[in-house]
């Protein structure tokens, strides 16, 4: 009898996502982002930095049937993992995983709906992350921090690669430096900004941002992931209802 594989993962409504060869393993700001996204009539999406591809395949979920979306990694065992987790989901053709990293796409190539969820740490460690170093291996390195992808050149090439009434969604840190300066020089304007809480009571931890070519009046909301009592908040419930099986 052949003993059944142990599930390394993590269970949605209709689909499932292992995550035991990606460095960053399914986290609440990937769901996050994948959640807020507005539904659209997409004929073509990128994924950067998929990972497990994650955020790819729930935004296949609700993609329309004759859509296309790109996922793309620079870890290859993350985009190995990410088309296994594509061929056992509903969405299969609708999705494909790429081996690269985002500089290398051609710009030829057109998408009206790019995600990202980047990494946070832009430039060298700090002291805490370097005494963490030995036990951090490289491909989580590099998931974290942004030695091969700034924020500058993200806005760069999603200036280059976004149809011109497309939308570019993001969600970073806070403290993510002069993000809005950032995107404004390659003509990105932010048009939709949701700042998350983990309560009411504490701080700011995330993001959500919205930005495309065109300068709108800017949206802002705010929303806690849980409520005071530390139950998940009614905001939160409804943002991802369609993805959390108790939800």
């Amino acid at each position: 009898m052949i003993p059944k594989t142990k599930f390394n993962g993590f269970r949605f409504k209709q689909f499932d996502i292992e995550h035991k060869d990606c460095a960053m393993k399914v986290g609440t700001d990937g769901i996050l982002l994948g959640s807020w996204v507005a539904k659209g009539n997409y004929s073509s999406i990128l994924d950067i930095g998929t990972g497990s591809g994650l955020i790819a395949i729930m935004l296949a979920q609700r993609a329309a049937e004759q859509s296309h979306i790109l996922g793309i990694d620079v870890d290859e065992k993350a985009v190995l993992q990410a088309r296994k987790n594509a061929n056992n989901c509903p969405w299969t053709t609708k999705l494909s995983f790429q081996h690269t990293a985002l500089q290398q796409l051609p710009r030829s190539s057109q998408y009206d709906l790019i995600v990202s969820n980047p990494p946070y740490f832009e430039g060298k460690m700090g002291e805490l992350e370097v005494t963490d170093a030995n036990f951090m291996s490289e491909s989580r390195r590099q998931a974290r921090h942004d030695t091969r992808l700034s924020l500058a050149e993200l806005f760069h090439s999603v200036s280059n690669l976004l149809t011109p009434h497309g939308h570019f969604y993001c969600i970073l840190p806070l403290q993510s430096g002069d993000i809005f300066t950032l995107a404004k020089q390659q003509g990105l304007y932010c048009q939709m900004l949701t700042v998350v809480k983990s309560n009411p009571s504490k701080p700011a931890i995330r993001q959500l941002l919205r930005f495309g070519f065109s300068q709108t009046e800017l949206i802002t909301k705010e929303f806690s992931i849980h409520n005071q009592q530390g139950a998940y908040s009614d905001e939160y419930l409804d943002l991802c209802r369609d993805y959390y099986i108790n939800f």
